[in-house]
């Protein structure tokens, strides 16, 4: 992390601690709970990615660091589950995904085939 991203980082975390109930976004929790992890910080790091899954819980970064508290921790079952959870959590959204996706491509297929005349409502 070069100097600039580490003074960006630190005014965050100064924020966060200033007002922890305050909104953030989920990429905001990612940096302060590594910088909480980098300084040993478990405990803080704990409730600030607690707090970042509640307000953002399909942003699968935060369980990524959820499980890394874990690990760090030595709770090496929960670091497992959280990483299970996540990847089943993705691959759901990659699915919901590709269903909206396909049904997208059909309908505009629809119109198209529509305007172009090659086919009619009757």
């Amino acid at each position: 992390m070069n100097n600039s991203a580490q003074r960006n980082t630190l005014l965050l975390v100064k924020q966060y601690e200033a007002s922890p109930n305050e909104y953030m976004e989920a990429e905001e929790y990612d940096l302060i709970c590594d910088h909480y992890l980098r300084m040993a910080q478990f405990t803080k790091a704990v409730a600030a990615i607690q707090k970042g899954i509640e307000l953002h819980p399909t942003y699968t970064p935060l369980y990524y660091q959820q499980a890394r508290c874990y690990m760090e921790q030595e709770k090496w079952d929960l670091s497992k589950q959280t990483i299970q959870y996540a990847i089943a959590q993705y691959k759901k959204r990659i699915v919901s995904a590709k269903k909206k996706l396909s049904a997208a491509f059909w309908d505009n297929m629809y119109e198209a085939l529509l305007l172009n005349g090659e086919i009619s409502i009757r």
